[in-house]
């Protein structure tokens, strides 16, 4: 750990506890949350991604015509 970045990315505070978020910064426990530090990343993507790969279109066959 760097003496330099050994603090949260938004309030700053030195802290020996670090999240680091899925932005790729670090902070401390009361800023983690990604509402609270205005998160650039974009989870809702990530989840629609995430739905599509593991939920494939399921298409039935097309019965014949007697």
């Amino acid at each position: 750990m760097n003496a330099s970045n050994s603090g949260c990315t938004k309030c700053k505070k030195k802290t020996l506890l670090k999240v680091e978020c899925k932005c790729k910064k670090s902070f401390c426990l009361t800023c983690r949350a990604p509402e609270d530090h205005n998160c650039s990343f974009d989870y809702r993507a990530e989840f629609q991604e995430k739905l599509k790969k593991d939920n494939p279109m399921v298409v039935g066959e097309k019965l014949e015509k007697v």
